[in-house]
């Protein structure tokens, strides 16, 4: 009889625990008293440093606690999300991520974490989540473990009917794009998409600019990378004729798998590409030599790149007709 007890508490301890990866067999529909109380609404008290609180979001499918960690001087954080489906009256551990941003540079960044383990102390569908959540902190490399109190609102609720834009569909019918200056048939230029897959769960999508044969991209003559974009006015004048280590790249975009890929987003910083010289007004443009029976001549390519509704056309062309004279545009 002893021996069934222990069996019978085993399998339970078995059925609701959590695998190193995260995921639960059944949903988490038990309740234990973990001493949590509405204390517990703060991550970090005011006692300890400026007060993190936990907030929280639900959909029709899912719910959500999280909390921005204060990372930086400049209004730097990494939120720290925790994702639970729902099933019945019950909730299910779905997956967990940290999401870091720095809107001082426009960098951000998106990666999944390991869970050990949850409970539950109580849960009131759209209502209130209470519990504790142990996980490994990518940043201090220690496991964690973060007691919870949150009480949902209206406004916490948000549509998961939405499909993500991904860069082929937000590409597909503009890129590649090539490009004939002198009108031989031949590309000079070329606009085209290249993309890293590292790490296995980021895929960054590029948007390069690349001169054909021995045609040349003019760039600044500030330190490396050395940029491309121009904007009137300007001429071809006193500028850099050299393809090596040029900014050659226009646009970066971030492509997560899923669960990951509502944080699918065009980077925007001028870190990578040239996002702040394209959400102004002003016109821009790539200014180029072009080799022609062993002459060259000077012209420009005037672009226009939306990122958020996915335009990247070339709208213009010239190519001056007289050797080795200077374009400008005022």
């Amino acid at each position: 009889m002893q021996f069934l007890k222990k069996y019978f508490l085993f399998s339970l301890l078995l059925l609701f625990s959590c695998s190193k990866n995260g995921i639960w067999d059944d949903p988490q529909c038990i309740y234990n008293e973990l001493g949590v109380t509405s204390l517990n609404s703060e991550v970090y008290p005011s006692s300890v440093r400026n007060p993190v609180d936990w907030q929280g979001k639900y959909s029709e499918q899912s719910v959500e606690v999280n909390y921005n960690y204060p990372t930086g001087f400049e209004g730097q954080n990494d939120t720290f999300g925790f994702v639970f489906k729902k099933e019945g009256s019950c909730i299910n551990f779905d997956y967990s991520y940290s999401n870091y941003d720095d809107p001082y540079t426009g960098f951000s960044f998106v990666k999944p974490i390991e869970i050990d383990s949850f409970e539950l102390q109580e849960y009131i569908e759209d209502i209130k989540i209470v519990g504790q959540i142990t996980f490994y902190n990518p940043y201090t490399r220690e496991t964690e473990t973060k007691k919870f109190w949150y009480i949902y609102s209206t406004e916490d609720y948000f549509d998961t009917n939405t499909t993500y834009v991904t860069f082929n569909n937000c590409t597909n019918s503009s890129i590649p794009i090539s490009i004939d200056l002198n009108n031989d048939n031949i590309d000079d230029f070329s606009i085209t998409s290249d993309e890293d897959n590292s790490p296995d769960h980021l895929i960054k999508y590029s948007i390069e600019v690349f001169s054909l044969n021995n045609n040349i991209i003019l760039s600044n003559t500030s330190l490396s990378p050395y940029k491309i974009i121009f904007e009137p006015p300007f001429s071809s004048s006193n500028k850099r004729e050299d393809n090596s280590y040029i900014e050659n790249t226009l646009a970066v975009f971030a492509e997560y798998q899923p669960p990951l890929d509502n944080f699918n987003h065009w980077i925007t910083t001028n870190w990578y590409g040239y996002y702040i010289d394209f959400i102004n007004s002003i016109d821009d443009y790539i200014i180029v030599k072009v080799e022609k029976d062993g002459l060259f001549y000077y012209g420009w390519i005037k672009i226009r790149v939306n990122y958020e509704d996915c335009i990247f056309e070339v709208v213009e062309t010239y190519l001056n007709a007289i050797p080795n004279e200077h374009v400008s545009v005022p």
